[in-house]
């Protein structure tokens, strides 16, 4: 998960994720989530109690299109986050190692793409 934005004032986060991933599966039974934060730079840590959902869909579109073609990339991979695999691996697809994808190859890369939202 990856924070994109924070909106104090609607006590809202904003992450990206790989919808493959298990806390997805988990929030459909579950919408309660702990958030655990680190700003290294002010040594501070954050424990954020709230409840979450899924956005696959309109917001999520924006926030695919706002990202970077090299932020997208990570979500090329073959296997879903947390796949046990036989050796160290970043999961992309051998062709796109330290590539920057054009949009073409970015298509079904979307289809791992989800914002989860987070409420304080």
């Amino acid at each position: 998960m990856i924070l994109r934005e924070s909106d104090w004032r609607a006590q809202r986060l904003r992450f990206h994720t790989d919808i493959r991933s298990t806390k997805i599966a988990q929030l459909e039974t579950r919408k309660q989530m702990s958030v655990l934060i680190y700003d290294e730079a002010a040594k501070l840590q954050l424990r954020l109690s709230g409840t979450a959902w899924v956005e696959a869909s309109a917001e999520a579109d924006t926030a695919w299109q706002m990202s970077t073609p090299f932020a997208r990339r990570c979500y090329m991979a073959d296997v879903a986050p947390g796949t046990v695999v036989d050796t160290p691996t970043s999961g992309l697809p051998s062709w796109i190692e330290g590539r920057k994808p054009d949009e073409a190859q970015l298509i079904h890369a979307r289809d791992n793409f989800a914002v989860l939202l987070f409420f304080i």
